[in-house]
């Protein structure tokens, strides 16, 4: 092949290898346009467990009290606070007890609002959380109110910041023996919340 047709195949098979180019590039865009994606997070889920805790307004001794007789009366209130999270029930029991003087000292756990440990003054009573029966006596509270089940008190907080006051009365038995004399009684009052 001479001349002008040598010529015009030239001419074709160039223009014929510029479409196959552009054919593939084209191939080649459409394929790379598929790949585009897009998505979207919500990030940094998070799991916490909730807290229970429960404080009262000092570490001092609510009764330190010497030279007992018959007849003899007190009391003393103090303000427990809930700062836990979730919503729990509060029992108040003896985690330790000691001494026999307990047995002639009638006993009283009042709750309420109004008072706190320097005066139970403007304490105002809402539920008598002991005796629950007729077993009144200090030593019955000390020996078998002594855990969460067995505790006394029905208050329900449902979050940080709660209070209630408790006071504590007593009533030494006017018919005390002379036996009673020197004896001692001791006592450990104790606060759990348990989440409900």
């Amino acid at each position: 092949m001479h001349g002008p047709s040598r010529g015009r195949l030239a001419v074709v098979l160039t223009v014929a290898a510029l479409v196959g180019v552009l054919g593939a590039a084209s191939l080649v865009w459409r394929s790379t346009s598929a790949a585009f994606t897009a998505t979207g997070a919500n990030e940094a889920n998070t799991w916490t467990a909730g807290h229970v805790t429960i404080t009262n307004e000092t570490t001092s001794l609510l009764f330190n009290v010497a030279g007992l007789k018959p007849g003899d009366t007190g009391e003393r209130c103090i303000v427990v606070t809930y700062n836990g999270d979730l919503a729990a029930s509060v029992k108040l029991y003896a985690s330790a007890s000691s001494g026999t003087l307990g047995q002639y000292i009638d006993f009283t756990i009042d709750m309420g609002s109004g008072g706190n440990y320097a005066n139970c003054g403007a304490f105002s009573a809402e539920s008598t959380a002991y005796p629950t029966d007729s077993n009144v006596t200090l030593q019955y509270f000390g020996t078998n109110r002594t855990s969460f089940a067995t505790g006394v008190g029905s208050w329900t907080p449902a979050g940080a910041g709660q209070t209630k006051v408790y006071r504590f009365s007593y009533v030494v038995n006017p018919a005390m023996p002379d036996g009673a004399a020197s004896t001692t009684a001791g006592v450990t009052f104790t606060w759990e919340a348990r989440n409900s």
